[in-house]
């Protein structure tokens, strides 16, 4: 018998409800650095224990990885607009060209756990390089390929693009304390 979609969509509730105590199982933060310590590249902090506006804007580290990413996520904006009648120009059917975009969103889910590894183990500016550079290559190959070969670069692209927003806040959050991070993510 047939699920209907309903159904279905109630099915996938129901796992993500059943993934909550599971996560409260497995997730810990890690405990605060205390009053003293200092982050490596973190900025100075105002008189008043809150870090100044100026002193986040006056960071290099900042400036490089937000305009970065906002250039990242101006390409990925591209990317999800075009994708299906660039395929169309380039030889896929209708139906295949708009497959482009649920291959890309769905290779997004190898991409954020592998770049969080990488992130981990080299720290998180230099996952975040890796990842430009490779969608950097990507869009040059993108131009240069035709036909069914178009599917397997947007599944890379999307491995690529879909885990910015956590590059970019972990990127943020080795160079500001916890404190300085969601005024410098703002």
């Amino acid at each position: 018998p047939e699920i209907g979609r309903a159904a279905l969509l109630m099915i996938f509730a129901c796992l993500f409800v059943a993934l909550v105590p599971l996560l409260l199982l497995l997730v810990r933060e890690q405990p605060a650095p205390s009053a003293g310590s200092v982050l490596p590249g973190a900025p100075a902090v105002a008189n008043d224990g809150e870090p100044a506006k100026q002193h986040i804007l006056g960071t290099a580290p900042f400036w490089l990885i937000s305009l970065g990413v906002g250039i990242l996520a101006g390409c990925g904006t591209v990317f999800v607009v075009h994708i299906a009648p660039f395929g169309g120009t380039r030889g896929l059917s209708a139906v295949t060209a708009t497959a482009l975009l649920s291959i890309y969103a769905g290779a997004g889910l190898i991409g954020t756990p592998l770049f969080g590894w990488a992130a981990d183990r080299f720290r998180p500016a230099n996952a975040l390089v890796m990842c430009s550079g490779i969608q950097a290559l990507l869009w040059l190959i993108l131009l240069m390929v035709e036909g069914p070969i178009l599917l397997i670069v947007a599944a890379l692209m999307g491995v690529c693009s879909t885990p910015l927003v956590a590059l970019h806040g972990a990127a943020l959050s080795f160079y500001f304390d916890a404190a300085t991070v969601t005024r410098a993510m703002g």
